[in-house]
């Protein structure tokens, strides 16, 4: 039976910041435990270390100077105008979507011609936000390289709408929400799965978290 893949990646946060890696401040247990029951990349480089390029990158597997993005997209992630949403000046250079990597092959596109069931929740940040790609087809996302950390705008179904609640129990749960979907099937054997987990955390704008806990923060303290 082929296994099933989940890939978690936070956002703008440098291997040394976890306990699993070491550091004797940060305190990680979550994160800690799952590096000890999953697989760890330890010998895994990026040679740009910004959003979209290294984004590309992980999916592509070719470095920024042949896929084509070499720095933080800014723009190309959905038409504003479309979306009463997204009416914000944070949206003020959205005015179309822009496929980035149209034409080159990830490594999503190989597990879906190969029968996997691929499913986004989080950020994409590489162009288009709206509408499911590179083998995808289940799709969670947030519009442009960053979010609000509460009440964000989301995309499911190639909708824009504002969210309700904190960004990162909303991925998790859309994330948990796809396995118990997917689960059964693949067992079945009728397709393996592969989900990305692309959490918008620790990436600032941090904002409203500096006076208010989400529920899963207040019960395990």
């Amino acid at each position: 039976m082929r296994k099933n893949v989940v890939v978690i990646m936070t956002d703008d946060q440098g291997y040394w910041s976890l306990g699993c890696a070491g550091n004797k401040d940060a305190h990680t247990p979550n994160i800690d435990r799952l590096a000890e029951r999953g697989i760890r990349f330890d010998n895994f480089f990026c040679v740009s270390p910004v959003c979209s390029s290294a984004r590309a990158s992980f999916f592509t597997g070719n470095i920024p100077s042949a896929h084509g993005i070499t720095d933080w997209l800014d723009g190309g992630d959905l038409d504003a105008r479309k979306y009463e949403v997204t009416n914000t000046p944070a949206y003020a250079s959205e005015r179309e979507a822009i496929n980035y990597l149209e034409g080159q092959m990830t490594f999503t596109d190989l597990l879906r011609e190969n029968g996997y069931t691929c499913a986004l929740a989080g950020k994409w940040h590489l162009g288009n936000s709206v509408e499911p790609q590179h083998g995808f087809t289940k799709w969670f996302s947030v519009p442009l390289g960053h979010s609000p950390y509460i009440d964000p705008p989301l995309i499911e179904n190639e909708t824009v709408y504002p969210g309700k609640g904190f960004v990162t129990d909303l991925i998790t749960d859309k994330s948990v929400e796809y396995i118990q979907e997917l689960a059964p099937k693949a067992k079945a054997g009728d397709a393996p799965f592969y989900i990305s987990v692309h959490y918008t955390a620790p990436h600032s704008p941090w904002g409203k978290l500096t006076h208010r806990r989400t529920k899963r923060e207040r019960s395990e303290t």
